[in-house]
């Protein structure tokens, strides 16, 4: 989605917050819980990559080793901590998981902002972002792409 020609797609700064903030809350906190400290816009972008993996019909045991490296170890706890966060649910196995509304929904909001040429990663935990909904708990809704 592009506006005019050559143009970005135009985000309201309501929208954009609204979108940063719920990526925020599935970066920042339980069960995730990317800590500040170190380079958390590399934890955000690595799991983005994983989602975008997901996001192919198949197995993707070939391809998270790319992502992640060959330790197993790595893997499993990784792989296993995006489906604690609802993101993805396992199918037969880790590797063969499919997207949730939730990963689904992250997929369509990172793709809203690119699109609107905001940066995203480096500012999720930064100035503008945090809990929305005034802190109280997202709902089943905040995860529905809009049509």
């Amino acid at each position: 989605m592009t506006g005019q020609i050559g143009q970005p797609f135009a985000l309201t700064e309501g929208q954009r917050e609204n979108l940063l903030c719920h990526l925020y809350v599935v970066f920042f906190a339980p069960p995730i819980e990317l800590c500040g400290c170190g380079d958390p816009e590399a934890g955000v972008r690595l799991i983005h990559e994983l989602l975008k993996l997901y996001d192919e019909p198949g197995l993707i045991y070939d391809t998270v080793g790319a992502v992640l490296g060959d330790n197993a170890g790595v893997q499993q706890v990784v792989l296993s901590l995006l489906g604690a966060a609802e993101l993805t649910m396992c199918s037969t196995t880790l590797w063969s998981a499919y997207l949730l509304p939730r990963g689904k929904w992250v997929l369509w909001a990172v793709a809203r902002l690119e699109q609107a040429a905001v940066s995203w990663a480096d500012r999720l935990d930064s100035e503008g972002s945090g809990y929305p909904h005034n802190g109280h708990a997202c709902v089943d809704s905040c995860w529905e792409i809009p049509k």
